[in-house]
């Protein structure tokens, strides 16, 4: 995997195979299927908490941001 170079990228790496479960990080995809409509921004048919893709954002946002002085008023 291309990415992060030093322990910055293998601590990357590491916390990505732990959330995730495969033994090689990639790309996220969302299926073409899940696209409602491509204007400026892309619209999908499900709701964020529906991706099977974002286990590190929502453990990040917990562990992380949430403890972060006025991370409450932040938006979503």
């Amino acid at each position: 995997m291309a990415g992060l170079p030093g322990v910055l990228g293998r601590a990357t790496v590491a916390v990505w195979r732990r959330l995730h479960g495969h033994a090689e990080p990639g790309a996220s995809r969302i299926p073409y299927e899940r696209v409602a409509a491509i204007d400026n921004a892309v619209r999908l048919s499900l709701s964020r908490t529906e991706l099977p893709t974002n286990a590190l954002e929502r453990w990040a946002r917990v562990n992380v941001v949430e403890k972060l002085p006025g991370a409450g008023r932040a938006p979503e």
